[in-house]
């Protein structure tokens, strides 16, 4: 059985990639990230609960990990005022850098589980028809790119679903009531629903992405410290929760 390691918000999203990967035959590890900028964390556990409950071992849950710490190894990108950013990247909003950043975060963190318990595949919710920058085609290719150069394939069990409804449908299929358990974020906001996504915005997402966050991870990533920092999660044991 494959083993994947699931980036899971406790929402409705990330609950139905969740159900899909299972019934592909998938041995899922879920994990919650935490930026420290959210509230109503203790919720994710409590929907983690049900899962773990409801699927009967099928998907264990490992916990909600701090992403903060990886934000002091950006020193590049906090070294920068607004002003710097603004004038190279000026079609993002800072609302929009911090999400980059926060998302950036996390699958650093999610590589570095992935490789020391030798899972190969790491999945997300994203789908096609979000509103957030960092969901966009372009910035889902190069987290694809970032895994695929750790020998890890990025999933993303349901980017083609477009219909809210038919998600709903199929999470009650599943045996879940429609509860999302996700927390509140305070660091990003999706773009006006009724206007449609900006590419230049997405473009200049790309370049910041490419230009100042790509060089800390791999930097990162090439530190043997970072690599052990991970050794003391065991997969389906004891929840945990780094500061």
């Amino acid at each position: 059985m494959r083993d994947v390691l699931l980036l899971y918000s406790g929402g409705l999203d990330s609950l139905l990639s969740l159900c899909r990967l299972v019934s592909e035959g998938y041995n899922v590890y879920f994990i919650h990230f935490d930026n420290g900028s959210s509230i109503g964390i203790e919720r994710v556990s409590e929907g983690a609960k049900i899962i773990e409950k409801r699927l009967e071992g099928r998907a264990r849950y490992l916990g909600v990990v701090s992403t903060v710490g990886i934000f002091n190894s950006f020193k590049q990108i906090e070294n920068l005022s607004f002003s710097d950013i603004a004038n190279k990247y000026g079609n993002a909003s800072i609302s929009q850098y911090q999400c980059l950043l926060c998302r950036s975060a996390m699958y650093e963190r999610a590589i570095g589980i992935a490789l020391q318990h030798n899972i190969h595949y790491i999945a997300e919710g994203a789908r096609v028809c979000q509103k957030f920058a960092i969901e966009q085609a372009p910035m889902i290719e190069e987290y694809r790119r970032l895994v695929e150069r750790y020998d890890i394939k990025l999933l993303t069990p349901v980017w083609d679903l477009k219909n809210d409804y038919d998600r709903l449908l199929e999470i009650s299929d599943w045996g879940f009531d429609l509860t999302p358990y996700e927390g509140r974020c305070f660091l990003g906001y999706p773009i006006d629903e009724n206007h449609p996504v900006d590419k230049n915005v997405v473009n200049d997402i790309v370049r910041m992405f490419r230009d100042l966050v790509l060089p800390c991870i791999e930097k990162d990533m090439n530190s043997e410290y970072r690599i052990g920092h991970y050794k003391h999660l065991q997969l389906g044991h004891d929840k945990v929760f780094w500061l």
